[in-house]
């Protein structure tokens, strides 16, 4: 087995994964690989922002 360097563990190479979305502001986050860690940050946005900023969570 290949070990990754630091650089090629940081990158995401393609998949399917869990992101988010803001409905007012329109922001897509990052890919995810836990549903758990896309809801937390989803969640920090509307914590942040405000309840005007709804979000939802994708797979995909």
């Amino acid at each position: 087995m290949k070990k990754l360097q630091k650089d090629e563990m940081m990158q995401v190479h393609g998949g399917a994964g869990w992101f988010w979305r803001c409905g007012k502001c329109k922001y897509k986050s990052a890919w995810h690989a836990l549903k758990s860690t896309a809801q937390a940050n989803a969640d920090a946005h509307t914590s942040i922002y405000g309840s005007s900023h709804k979000t939802a969570v994708y797979y995909g």
